[in-house]
């Protein structure tokens, strides 16, 4: 036996060792949610905007305790917790702004639909705040989605809101499956903007008014 061998063996058993240590383990991945609006079906067909007014789509202000990339669970009236290894691929205030911009843009109600106006002044402004946006725990374990957001038309000369639309909705998610959580969430906040979108027809075209300042 070479002085080597003693060695050799050592670090064969090392390895022996090692790869049975991590026997059993498995790696434990983080998940990534996307929102997105779903299918567009029922969006206008209009050719022409409905209005000449451009609107600027203002940062959507979200509540602090749903503003990060975290997934929030609340197990009870004041208690939030937050998901290890489920998380937002993109923070919902960067995310939904996207998505409003791009539904108004599609609905034709205005000229002109953009984030950010360098050459002229925006009519209107969009605010939009989210109060909540969760995974809701029942004391049975069952699981819904919560949405909570308000849309605040301004009009920029005056800077008053002349129109405003608020939804409150909690839908029972089918599973503990946080893809479809991540898919009520998206649904909700569709439904927010059809919601929103004959507000704002209405206001845009005096003629469909049905009664202005009612929520």
């Amino acid at each position: 036996m070479t002085r080597l061998q003693p060695l050799v063996y050592a670090l064969v058993l090392v390895a022996v060792v090692l790869s049975m240590s991590g026997c059993g383990r498995h790696a434990v991945l983080r998940k990534y949610y996307i929102i997105e609006l779903p299918d567009p079906a029922g969006l206008s067909t209009r050719t022409t905007p409905v209005s000449d007014a451009a609107c600027e789509i203002l940062p959507v202000s979200v509540a602090d305790a749903f503003a990060s990339d975290r997934i929030a669970m609340r197990r009870d009236s004041y208690e939030l917790t937050y998901y290890a290894y489920h998380q937002w691929a993109v923070p919902p205030g960067e995310a939904t702004m996207q998505l409003i911009e791009q539904h108004l843009q599609d609905s034709r109600l205005f000229s002109s639909v953009s984030g950010r106006f360098w050459e002229l002044l925006p009519d209107y402004r969009l605010q939009t705040r989210i109060h909540q946006l969760e995974v809701v725990r029942d004391d049975a374990g069952r699981l819904s989605a919560h949405l909570h957001v308000d849309y605040s038309l301004i009009e920029r000369q005056t800077n008053t809101v002349v129109v405003f639309h608020d939804r409150d909705s909690i839908v029972p998610l089918p599973d503990r499956n946080m893809n479809a959580f991540a898919e009520a969430i998206s649904g909700l906040l569709q439904q927010s903007l059809v919601d929103l979108s004959g507000k704002l027809e209405a206001h845009l075209v005096p003629e469909n008014r049905a009664g202005d300042g009612e929520d």
